[in-house]
């Protein structure tokens, strides 16, 4: 199949309405906004109130789609701060409007951006519209409503909310929504389940945050006589807990902590902290920041360097987290055996599979005794290495994951 077009990196500074090269050439063709050559190719149209770039899943279906023939198109909104962009692949390209924070901007922002959806939409004719966060579920119930299209509701993680009138908007759209899409995408079993009973949605299925087999990365050589920690993705005390620094404290010499990835808006100043915290300790040069990669590739090679993939989520989680979190699965495509939270549905995810060790994240002592297991058992520590890999060809990737979706849309 020939490209139609490319994304590109995109600069935050200029992204008010940017376009990849080309990439909205075919869209705008008079033939295409008033008739549909049955034969030509599908076309889907994702909607996203975020930068898509931030959503590993939406990369991952737009390759798939985009390898069977489908026209991808994206139209979301510029992250600030964010190093992160789409890969440039054949037949996908992006859209990305800027973002204004201030109460009467925000909302002249977020009707501009339905206008923009919509009326790409109505130039488009896409075969399926594709709406994963929780602004854009109005849109996709606009267009369920006012045309023909396929629709998809993808919830990445159950919204918070506050009260309020558009809070309450918000949610009604979304359980209509999830009512009259087409399909409904839950990455987690306990969600789905609570996803169903909130919304009343009959057409729900899972597809577990995995990566893609293209993904699988051969893992680097390493040496057996030093054990290095790996994290990557967002960083913020929930997820990177300061318990690392006093369990790094307990550990011999000969183990290091690298960590990835960029800061949440709530927690701006966070690294520097963390960084400062390691070299009060006297661990410096055992604790190191690598920055944000702005290609996934390079991550994830960077991450094949490493032994152990840290997976510790604050213990209060807010909701079922196990399968719907991806930086477990990229860790095990990497090549690294996990340490995740001692709790039962970790333990049922994972830990039943042999690929993890758990502890408490909570207290630096029992972080300090999985670490050193992972050590002292090198054997051990490969045999679960391979023991992940092979559960990410045979079931943990986004291949096997996603099939039924697209089956779903190709219907």
């Amino acid at each position: 199949m020939h490209s139609l077009d490319q994304t590109k990196p995109i600069s935050r500074r200029d992204a008010v309405e940017t376009h990849a090269a080309g990439t909205d050439a075919a869209s705008h063709r008079a033939p295409e906004s008033i008739s549909r050559d049955p034969r030509a190719a599908k076309t889907i149209l994702f909607v996203q109130y975020t930068d898509p770039a931030l959503y590993p899943p939406l990369e991952r279906a737009a390759w798939m789609l985009a390898a069977a023939g489908w026209r991808v198109r994206f139209i979301g909104i510029a992250a600030e701060n964010s190093a992160l962009t789409l890969a440039a692949r054949p037949g996908i390209s992006c859209r990305l409007l800027r973002h204004r924070s201030d109460p009467v901007s925000r909302l002249l922002s977020y009707a501009r951006f339905a206008a923009a959806c919509i009326g790409k939409a109505r130039r488009l004719r896409p075969d399926v519209v594709y709406c994963s966060d929780f602004r854009s579920f109005p849109i996709g119930l606009a267009l369920a409503w006012t045309t023909r299209v396929k629709t998809v509701l993808h919830e990445h993680d159950s919204p918070i909310v506050g009260g309020g009138l558009a809070a309450s908007a918000l949610l009604k759209a979304r359980s209509a929504f999830a009512r009259r899409a087409t399909l409904c995408v839950i990455p987690q079993d306990e969600r789905a389940a609570r996803f169903r009973s909130a919304t009343g949605a009959a057409r729900v299925v899972v597809a577990n945050n995995c990566p893609s087999l293209a993904e699988l990365v051969e893992p680097a050589p390493k040496r057996d006589e030093a054990l290095a920690l790996w994290y990557h993705g967002s960083i913020s005390p929930d997820q990177f807990p300061e318990t690392l620094i006093d369990a790094m404290r307990l550990l011999p010499p000969d183990v290091r902590l690298d960590f990835a990835g960029y800061e949440t808006v709530g927690n701006r100043g966070y690294v520097d902290r963390f960084l400062g915290l390691a070299e009060a300790a006297g661990l410096a040069a055992r604790v190191r920041y690598l920055g944000a990669f702005p290609e996934r590739a390079k991550l994830l090679e960077r991450a094949s360097e490493a032994h152990i993939g840290l997976a510790l989520f604050a213990r209060a989680f807010r909701e079922p987290i196990a399968g719907a979190s991806n930086k477990p699965f990229d860790y095990l495509a990497c090549g690294l055996p996990l340490l995740t939270n001692d709790t039962a549905e970790w333990d049922a995810f994972f830990g039943k599979a042999g690929v993890s060790v758990g502890c408490d994240p909570s207290r630096p002592e029992d972080i300090a005794r999985a670490v050193t297991w992972y050590r002292n058992n090198p054997d051990e520590r490969r045999a679960m290495t391979e023991r992940g890999r092979q559960k990410i060809r045979d079931v943990w990737n986004y291949e096997t994951q996603f099939a039924q979706v697209i089956e779903a849309l190709n219907a």
